[in-house]
């Protein structure tokens, strides 16, 4: 028995209330509702820490266009990452817009800084 097997018997023992603010769309993607928008995120997202801060020139890209394309296929949207995590952002935002994924992802990141101005000219 794997894990998504186990919560749904679980769910249907009334052992375990999920409720309905989590919904499968299809066997390999659970999603839940934003309350304020009802839009629907999946739970799980795409860490960017390490893996995308690679430089301009570096062959990896192509790579990494792999991994967000693989995303998107399987259902994914959401790819966190941070102002911490060198140039990972800039290297998301680069990928994506090439491969016309921006309308389809969900990009979450962290401010890391102090003081209001700080953190809303980071955020620009």
């Amino acid at each position: 028995m794997n894990r998504r097997e186990c919560l749904h018997q679980l769910k249907a023992l009334g052992a375990l209330s999920i409720g309905t603010r989590w919904t499968t769309t299809d066997e390999t993607m659970m999603k839940r509702t934003i309350p304020s928008t009802g839009e629907k995120l999946p739970v799980v997202g795409l860490g960017t820490w390490q893996t995308f801060d690679v430089a301009e020139s570096s062959p990896e890209r192509e790579e990494l266009k792999k991994v967000l394309t693989a995303l998107i296929s399987k259902g994914g949207t959401v790819v966190d990452s941070s102002p911490m995590y060198g140039r990972s952002e800039e290297v998301v935002g680069d990928l994506s817009t090439a491969l016309g994924l921006n309308d389809e992802l969900f990009i979450a990141t962290k401010v890391w800084t102090n003081g209001e101005d700080n953190g809303v000219r980071q955020m620009n």
